[in-house]
């Protein structure tokens, strides 16, 4: 019996058989052992809140190494907010978004591929938002105050101004009453 493992090769085969005593004629053949390689596929899904982990394993159940041509169909948004173990290759194929790995496994070992989409950093960046927008009306001031100056009445004899009037506009930006205001 061969090893299942064994590498490719050439070898000789002899073969003796004794039956009652007698001894025949050995027989002897050339044989060659085959390279073969089979993948095996494994796929492991992960869900959690707005994070997806998707692992392919590849376990090389041959005598010789293979490679293998991996491809996964995504789209413009996921790729956004996705990362790759081992970094893929990026391309465009007839207007279709795809992952590209080129894997070699070596006999009897095995490669793992992981693909994370973490749609979580949208919801953070809402949060950021929402939360900067709530500070800003919860810690402004509740008055606001304006400026404006009208001229009065203006002088005949020389160019300029010789009455001005000040106004000064305040308004409540609150429900409340405001009340001592200095």
């Amino acid at each position: 019996k061969y090893d299942p493992l064994m590498q490719p090769t050439k070898d000789t085969m002899s073969v003796t058989v004794y039956a009652n005593g007698v001894d025949f004629k050995p027989a002897t053949k050339e044989i060659e052992i085959i390279g073969y390689s089979s993948f095996k596929e494994n796929v492991q899904k992960k869900d959690s809140f707005l994070k997806y982990t998707r692992s392919i394993s590849y376990t090389n159940e041959g005598n010789v190494a293979n490679k293998k041509k991996l491809i996964v169909e995504t789209s413009v948004v996921e790729q956004l907010f996705s990362s790759t173990t081992p970094e893929a290759i990026k391309i465009i194929d007839n207007g279709v978004r795809q992952y590209v790995w080129e894997i070699t496994v070596q006999p009897q070992q095995s490669t793992t591929i992981t693909m994370v989409t973490n749609y979580r950093y949208i919801v953070f960046i809402i949060l950021a938002i929402i939360l900067l927008i709530l500070s800003y009306y919860f810690l402004r001031s509740p008055m606001l105050i304006t400026k404006e100056s009208r001229v009065v009445r203006a002088s005949k004899n020389e160019e300029g101004i010789s009455h001005l009037k000040v106004l000064i506009h305040i308004k409540n930006r609150t429900n409340k009453v405001l009340e001592h205001v200095k």
